[in-house]
């Protein structure tokens, strides 16, 4: 999604592309959901810092917000207490500038309403279809150009379509250009794709360093390319100390790409959020999965209410992967507006996403090393600063299970 997510611009146009955004949404109506459920989301977590319920919806974004503020060990909870009833008391203009249209509702009303009735409470934003790239008028005729100048490529009706002269000129996984145009699909895929950690490591322990090692836990969600949420177990290693590393080799997440359709160019995007916590310091950082997972879906939605009934077809299959990024660029800023405004020291939440051409040539770069019967990525690193400490995750991406498309299905 190039209107969205930070991708390696100079690679080959069918190579797999992969960021560590989360980038800010550079798209106008995009960014405008992206900033509504984020002024929603801290209005909902200051009412419940000031007074916490016992009662909420299960697996709501309430209740994962409450989760994490009863975790939070006292002094600290305190902390959130005292910021949350300043922001919540303040006059109309900065209540206005923080939460946005949701800082019209009562804060009474906010715990009592949850997220979903908080966003339904005013008006939402309306989008603008145009800007979008979508027709005003159900029965008007889809542009697809407008469409992928927004949505990224994702279909092209010039695109030259699977036929027997094709599949008789193309060499599989050649090591470099099979000497046909770049452009043409390719009659085969790799069904398989994974996101694997290979290794976690302290490069300074977290502060104070005199009570002892800390304790890392390492959890997060996987948003398949449609929109799917998927929670990632959460795994705890201990004894850590300044240069100490965990040799992991987890498959963090795995994925199955979808079968691809003849003719048309279509790009998947897969992501994941990556939540690294000091378990020692308790608190909000450990349900950041849930409350992404939560957002994810909120921000789809959001999404998917401009899109007409004519356009949906056509790009209704990449609302999650828009509505993925988004919301990890959501999720970002809410934890960096915590740390500023609550000075809590949680390690900021890490997104890395992968996109290429559904089921076309896969071009291998310097950047892909081959490995049995697929491909991996070379090593990368995330980094993650907080609690006084800093730690990195190495990872790789790896595409495997290779489907001839011009063998008898």
């Amino acid at each position: 999604m190039t209107a969205i997510v930070c991708a390696d611009a100079g690679a080959a146009s069918l190579s797999m592309q992969w960021g560590v955004g989360p980038c800010r949404p550079d798209h106008s109506e995009f960014r405008k959901v992206g900033e509504d459920v984020l002024g929603a989301v801290k209005y909902l977590l200051c009412a419940l810092a000031v007074q916490p319920v016992c009662r909420v919806a299960t697996d709501s974004l309430e209740a994962a917000l409450a989760e994490g503020l009863a975790a939070l060990p006292e002094a600290r909870r305190a902390r959130y207490r005292e910021g949350a009833a300043l922001l919540l008391g303040a006059d109309d203009a900065i209540r206005a500038r923080i939460f946005g249209r949701h800082a019209a509702v009562p804060v009474e009303r906010v715990r009592e309403l949850g997220f979903d009735a908080l966003l339904a409470a005013t008006r939402a934003p309306v989008l603008d279809a145009k800007l979008l790239g979508m027709p005003r008028r159900e029965a008007a005729v889809v542009s697809f150009e407008r469409l992928e100048a927004v949505w990224g490529p994702m279909t092209a009706v010039s695109a030259v379509s699977f036929t027997p002269e094709l599949v008789g000129a193309v060499v599989p996984m050649t090591g470099g250009s099979s000497g046909i145009d770049p452009e043409v699909p390719f009659p085969g895929y790799y069904r398989k794709l994974e996101f694997s950690v290979r290794q976690l490591k302290c490069f300074d322990e977290t502060n104070p360093e005199s009570f002892g090692d800390d304790e890392i836990g390492i959890g997060g969600t996987a948003v398949h390319t449609d929109g799917t949420v998927t929670q990632v177990g959460r795994k705890t290693y201990d004894d850590f100390s300044d240069g100490d590393s965990e040799w992991l080799n987890w498959t963090f997440a795995s994925f199955t790409r979808t079968k691809p359709k003849s003719g048309g160019i279509i790009y998947d995007t897969y992501g994941v959020f990556i939540a690294l916590a000091e378990v020692d310091s308790g608190g909000f950082q450990k349900a950041l999965d849930k409350i992404y997972a939560q957002v994810q879906d909120k921000v789809k939605a959001a999404i998917a209410t401009a899109v007409t009934a004519g356009a949906s077809p056509f790009v209704g299959p990449f609302l999650g992967a828009v509505a993925g990024a988004v919301a990890a660029w959501v999720a970002d800023k809410l934890i960096e507006w915590v740390i500023s405004w609550f000075g809590d020291d949680l390690f900021p939440v890490k997104y890395a996403t992968l996109t290429g051409p559904r089921g076309f040539a896969f071009y291998p770069s310097d950047k892909w090393i081959h490995e049995g019967t697929g491909y991996r990525s070379k090593d990368e690193w995330l980094k993650f600063y907080g609690h006084g400490g800093h730690y990195g995750v190495r990872y790789y991406w790896r595409v495997s299970d290779w489907v001839n498309g011009s063998a008898p299905q």
